[in-house]
């Protein structure tokens, strides 16, 4: 069906945040009810807008943790979880558990774990094709946004002003996670100026 997938954060590239599927309408909107239902252990916060690509579901959860889930019924496809508890918890004092969503291109899910890593998998099984830090590990710097696609790039910035941080916007290559260029929101001091990377 024409217009039926919800592929990017606020529908698509243009964020518009319009569906133009037809088939509710004020005619018939009071007969909406509740279809089915999921529970989601362990969760803590969930503030991402769910993607709907041909029948799917995915969407984010508490710290980057990603899920996959059949529209029609409500099973659990798959999920990922990045386990920034494990390799990375100092970053876990950082901020709230919250994300903000993922984003979807040509059968690939991408998304960003909360310590910065920028992840991509497959659409179709939740296999983690690559990941790349985008910031220190050992920075004060974090992700809870969700990433974009334009054409064959990923883009992503990142959050910690808090700790005197630069922040910063990264472009990757969507296929390899080769980073493209990099842009820093924040001018360098005026003793040294620094350049976006090329």
């Amino acid at each position: 069906m024409p217009n039926a997938d919800w592929s990017s954060h606020n529908a698509a590239a243009d964020e518009s945040a319009f569906s133009g599927l037809t088939q509710i309408k004020a005619a018939n909107v009071a007969r909406l009810g509740l279809a089915w239902s999921m529970d989601l252990p362990g969760e803590a916060t969930l503030e991402a807008t769910p993607l709907a690509v041909h029948g799917t579901l995915y969407f984010t959860g508490s710290w980057g943790v990603v899920y996959a889930v059949d529209a029609r019924d409500g099973k659990l496809l798959w999920k990922y979880d990045p386990q920034t508890w494990a390799h990375n918890p100092m970053k876990l004092h950082f901020t709230f558990a919250a994300n903000r969503g993922c984003a979807y291109a040509d059968g690939r899910i991408y998304s960003a774990a909360l310590d910065a890593d920028c992840l991509h998998s497959s659409a179709r099984t939740g296999k983690l094709l690559w990941s790349v830090e985008t910031t220190s590990p050992q920075s004060g710097q974090t992700i809870t946004g969700a990433p974009r696609v334009f054409k064959d790039k990923i883009i992503i910035g990142n959050g910690g002003a808090d700790f005197g941080t630069r922040g910063y916007v990264t472009a990757y290559d969507a296929a390899t996670g080769r980073q493209v260029w990099r842009f820093y929101a924040a001018p360098g001091t005026p003793v040294r100026r620094t350049r976006a990377t090329p």
